[in-house]
């Protein structure tokens, strides 16, 4: 499990590019998340599929207030044929939400999550398929889990296509509310 590089159009990217800290000049001179992440490998090359890591926010605790980030394996690479998004993309979801759960159970002040469209910004993904399993696999969870700490989820849309998506699929799940 490693983030994107800075400079690709991901989420993961954005979120290690804006959560390092920068010096006087505004580069960044300390990649603290993508240095955390690779802590927690703990050596380890590869990951499972929908496999969660936690790390802290680096500098999008003070600019955004982000708590944590949880990472999840949500694009698999082949050499020579680059990212594809995972098979099981539900797991991805409810392993999100049940880290976020057991974090929030264990005292740290979580009620929110953002979570962006997994493996559509280089996993070569269906986008409409993408959004339709994270809408449902973040409805069967709370269904499964009543009592979650959890009070809001948001879906992260990167580009205008993608928010159209995300709205389209929102629209048709009038149980859902949509917020701006």
């Amino acid at each position: 499990m490693e983030m994107s590089r800075v400079d690709e159009p991901t989420v993961s990217a954005a979120i290690r590019y804006h959560g390092g800290r920068r010096d006087d000049a505004g580069h960044m001179v300390d990649d603290v998340i993508a240095k955390e992440l690779a802590e927690r490998m703990d050596g380890r090359q590869h990951v499972s599929a929908g496999q969660v890591l936690v790390t802290g926010p680096g500098e999008l605790l003070e600019s955004h207030q982000v708590r944590k980030i949880v990472h999840v394996a949500a694009v698999e690479g082949e050499p020579g044929s680059g990212y594809r998004q995972v098979m099981d993309l539900a797991r991805c979801a409810r392993n999100i939400l049940a880290e976020v759960d057991r974090l929030a159970e264990a005292g740290e002040p979580l009620r929110s999550v953002v979570v962006p469209l997994l493996g559509t910004g280089g996993g070569n993904s269906d986008l409409y398929r993408t959004v339709d399993t994270l809408l449902a696999a973040t409805v069967s969870y709370f269904e499964a889990h009543p009592a979650s700490r959890i009070r809001v989820v948001y879906l992260l849309a990167y580009t205008d296509v993608q928010e159209a998506v995300c709205r389209t699929a929102l629209d048709a799940r009038p149980e859902l509310s949509t917020g701006a």
